[in-house]
């Protein structure tokens, strides 16, 4: 949060909590880095993961990790002039609380190894670009978390995206023991879809890390500044090298009508098929989660992908152009859709709209929880404002059932 809008002086990572699925909050928010110190190096972006057990008391532990501009790094190294926004550089830190937020550890530096994209920045990699909006998920006691790697300040390509995963974080109760190691191996990450070598004409940002349900590969999907969300995928473990990695194309709907098993729409030679039937979207905040709790769906297709369904390709909303105007319907609205693990990857439905917002740029930076009785809540942000919904149960059945039926589902909106 800060007091002057994304990216301004005193941005900082605050904690709150909810008892009653975000009717209400703790108030006032607690920061993790304290005043004044907090107020003055940029540390935002966050991460957060359970525990369980691992609390002094055998409670569950909250775990952190976010980026900090630690070296108070201010100023460009060629020109000296002010950099207007310290947010999405320094490093990664980490802290944890045993109270549910109220209180937090001291910070430990989260280390991962620089590569050929950090030597080639302004700072020569003395100083790291990135950030992350990605939830860390976990399979077979292994954490993991995918961030961009940025070559250009502030937000400018080349891009890449990266991963970090650890074996000990569930179990270590020392924080400083914890081990993150970068993913893929080797000396590049995962690249914008369809650029040859060298070209540096698209970014590709806030990658999403999945790891797959019925298989032990990987799918990573995030947005670009093409007018569609990238994806590539793995069969073998996400610490192989990039060039273990499926090449970076674009996230791909299921053709319906080919039956199982299940074809991407881009192998269809129908009207909507073709090399360009991928998800359109802007360069705009996605996120997508996998469900393993939900009943009466397969354990193959329970993931959601929230989307804005466009494919604007930029967000200067001070150019006077076409770009301004597109950028500042780009945003708007979010479109839900429900993903089948096929032949490796995931495969996404026919989305159906779920928020619309009245403001020129909502919604954003969502997330998906599930809470107690297995209820799916959306939260999301239009940078002053974050809210929570819920999502009818009818809706979800709906876009999970559409491999097997041929009937369109009532819609559902939900207006701002």
């Amino acid at each position: 949060m800060s007091g002057g809008g994304e990216g301004s002086g005193g941005e900082h990572v605050v904690a709150l909590w909810s008892d009653d699925e975000g009717a209400t909050w703790s108030h006032p928010p607690v920061a993790l880095e304290p005043p004044p110190l907090g107020l003055q190096l940029a540390n935002a972006y966050s991460t957060v993961l359970l525990a369980p057990g691992l609390a002094i008391g055998g409670g569950d532990r909250v775990i952190a990790l976010y980026g900090m501009n630690l070296e108070n790094v201010t100023t460009d190294p060629a020109t000296h002039a002010h950099l207007s926004r310290t947010d999405c550089q320094g490093e990664f830190v980490s802290r944890y609380s045993d109270d549910g937020g109220a209180t937090w550890s001291p910070r430990v530096v989260v280390p991962y190894r620089r590569t050929p994209i950090d030597y080639g920045n302004e700072w020569n990699g003395t100083l790291k670009l990135f950030w992350t909006v990605d939830q860390t998920k976990i399979r077979d006691r292994i954490a993991y978390f995918a961030f961009t790697k940025i070559g250009k300040w502030l937000l400018g390509p080349p891009e890449e995206l990266w991963f970090l995963q650890s074996s000990n974080v569930l179990t270590e109760a020392n924080l400083s023991n914890v081990v993150w190691a970068l993913g893929p191996e080797g000396d590049h990450g995962l690249p914008p879809p369809f650029l040859p070598p060298g070209d540096r004409s698209s970014t590709i940002e806030e990658g999403h890390l999945l790891p797959l349900v019925a298989s032990p590969g990987f799918v990573m999907i995030g947005r670009t500044t093409m007018g569609y969300l990238a994806a590539a995928q793995t069969r073998a473990p996400a610490s192989t090298t990039a060039s273990g990695w499926g090449p970076t194309g674009y996230a791909q709907y299921y053709d319906p009508g080919h039956g199982f098993p299940l074809s991407p729409l881009n192998a269809s030679a129908s009207a909507f098929g073709g090399a360009h039937a991928g998800l359109k979207n802007p360069r705009g905040p996605i996120t997508a989660k996998y469900f393993p709790s939900t009943s009466g769906v397969s354990s193959g297709n329970r993931w959601l992908l929230l989307y804005y369904n466009n494919n604007g390709r930029s967000y200067d909303l001070s150019a006077r152009s076409v770009e301004a105007t597109e950028a500042s319907q780009s945003r708007n609205p979010y479109w839900l859709c429900g993903g089948v693990e096929a032949r490796g990857t995931i495969l996404w439905s026919q989305p159906d709209i779920v928020i619309f917002g009245r403001e020129m740029t909502a919604p954003g930076y969502p997330d998906f929880i599930q809470g107690v009785d297995g209820s799916i809540f959306i939260t999301e942000t239009q940078k002053t404002v974050a809210r929570v919904h819920k999502i009818p149960a009818d809706l979800l059945a709906s876009l999970w059932s559409q491999p097997s039926v041929n009937v369109t589902a009532p819609g559902y909106t939900q207006v701002l």
